[in-house]
Protein backbone atom coordinates (compact mmCIF):
# COMPACT_ATOMS: atom_id res chain seq x y z
CA UNK A 1 0.00 0.00 0.00
CA UNK A 2 1.26 3.44 -0.78
CA UNK A 3 1.93 6.05 1.99
CA UNK A 4 -0.33 9.22 1.99
CA UNK A 5 2.32 12.37 0.86
CA UNK A 6 5.28 9.27 -1.11
CA UNK A 7 5.91 9.58 -4.37
CA UNK A 8 3.26 7.72 -6.43
CA UNK A 9 4.40 4.24 -7.88
CA UNK A 10 4.14 3.31 -11.34
CA UNK A 11 3.40 0.48 -12.98
CA UNK A 12 3.04 -0.61 -16.66
CA UNK A 13 -0.21 -2.03 -17.77
CA UNK A 14 -0.42 -4.71 -20.76
CA UNK A 15 -3.26 -4.22 -22.87
CA UNK A 16 -4.51 -3.98 -26.08
CA UNK A 17 -4.33 -1.39 -29.01
CA UNK A 18 -7.97 -0.38 -28.81
CA UNK A 19 -8.16 -0.48 -25.35
CA UNK A 20 -5.37 2.02 -24.81
CA UNK A 21 -7.21 4.44 -27.77
CA UNK A 22 -10.28 4.22 -25.92
CA UNK A 23 -8.54 5.38 -22.47
CA UNK A 24 -6.49 8.12 -24.04
CA UNK A 25 -9.72 9.49 -25.45
CA UNK A 26 -11.43 9.41 -21.79
CA UNK A 27 -13.94 6.35 -22.66
CA UNK A 28 -12.88 3.51 -20.23
CA UNK A 29 -12.09 4.48 -17.07
CA UNK A 30 -11.19 1.00 -15.60
CA UNK A 31 -10.34 -2.73 -15.78
CA UNK A 32 -10.14 -5.67 -13.80
CA UNK A 33 -8.14 -8.27 -12.59
CA UNK A 34 -8.85 -11.65 -11.01
CA UNK A 35 -8.34 -12.38 -7.61
CA UNK A 36 -5.56 -15.15 -6.74
CA UNK A 37 -7.53 -18.29 -6.53
CA UNK A 38 -7.67 -19.24 -2.68
CA UNK A 39 -7.09 -15.96 -1.29
CA UNK A 40 -10.10 -14.37 -0.77
CA UNK A 41 -11.82 -13.60 1.55
CA UNK A 42 -8.15 -13.29 3.71
CA UNK A 43 -7.73 -9.82 4.13
CA UNK A 44 -5.53 -8.02 2.12
CA UNK A 45 -3.93 -11.64 0.12
CA UNK A 46 -4.43 -11.61 -3.41
CA UNK A 47 -4.82 -7.92 -3.24
CA UNK A 48 -3.48 -6.20 -6.68
CA UNK A 49 -0.21 -4.44 -6.24
CA UNK A 50 -1.84 -1.10 -6.87
CA UNK A 51 -2.32 1.86 -4.90
CA UNK A 52 -5.08 4.84 -4.92
CA UNK A 53 -2.97 7.67 -6.06
CA UNK A 54 -0.74 5.13 -7.95
CA UNK A 55 0.00 6.12 -11.61
CA UNK A 56 -1.06 3.50 -14.40
CA UNK A 57 1.10 3.63 -18.03
CA UNK A 58 -1.19 1.65 -20.21
CA UNK A 59 1.06 -0.79 -22.72
CA UNK A 60 0.24 -2.54 -25.52
CA UNK A 61 1.10 -6.53 -25.12
CA UNK A 62 3.70 -8.77 -23.55
CA UNK A 63 6.59 -6.26 -25.43
CA UNK A 64 5.15 -3.14 -23.87
CA UNK A 65 4.82 -1.10 -26.89
CA UNK A 66 4.97 2.73 -26.04
CA UNK A 67 2.75 5.13 -28.44
CA UNK A 68 4.71 6.66 -31.38
CA UNK A 69 3.61 9.75 -30.29
CA UNK A 70 5.39 12.86 -28.10
CA UNK A 71 4.24 10.81 -24.81
CA UNK A 72 2.81 8.19 -23.41
CA UNK A 73 -0.14 9.34 -21.24
CA UNK A 74 -0.44 8.48 -17.41
CA UNK A 75 -3.17 7.62 -15.64
CA UNK A 76 -3.77 7.83 -11.92
CA UNK A 77 -5.68 5.08 -10.02
CA UNK A 78 -8.93 6.62 -8.42
CA UNK A 79 -10.06 3.42 -6.56
CA UNK A 80 -10.16 -0.10 -6.56
CA UNK A 81 -12.90 -2.69 -5.26
CA UNK A 82 -13.59 -5.92 -4.82
CA UNK A 83 -16.40 -7.40 -7.22
CA UNK A 84 -18.26 -10.52 -8.57
CA UNK A 85 -17.35 -11.07 -12.26
CA UNK A 86 -20.53 -11.34 -14.53
CA UNK A 87 -20.53 -14.32 -16.33
CA UNK A 88 -17.27 -16.08 -14.50
CA UNK A 89 -18.45 -15.46 -11.07
CA UNK A 90 -15.05 -15.55 -9.93
CA UNK A 91 -13.68 -12.44 -7.76
CA UNK A 92 -12.18 -9.59 -9.41
CA UNK A 93 -10.45 -6.80 -8.57
CA UNK A 94 -12.25 -3.47 -10.22
CA UNK A 95 -9.06 -0.93 -10.83
CA UNK A 96 -10.54 2.61 -11.95
CA UNK A 97 -8.51 5.10 -13.04
CA UNK A 98 -8.35 8.67 -15.08
CA UNK A 99 -6.44 10.38 -17.29
CA UNK A 100 -3.63 12.78 -16.05
CA UNK A 101 -3.40 16.04 -17.64
CA UNK A 102 -0.10 17.22 -18.78
CA UNK A 103 1.16 20.11 -17.06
Amino acid sequence: MAVIGSKPRMHRVGCDSEFQKLARHGLVTDFATPVEEGTYPRSGMGHPTLAMGDHLELVIGKRGLRLLEDKQPLYEVTGIELQRDIDSQDWVWTVHFRKLEAV
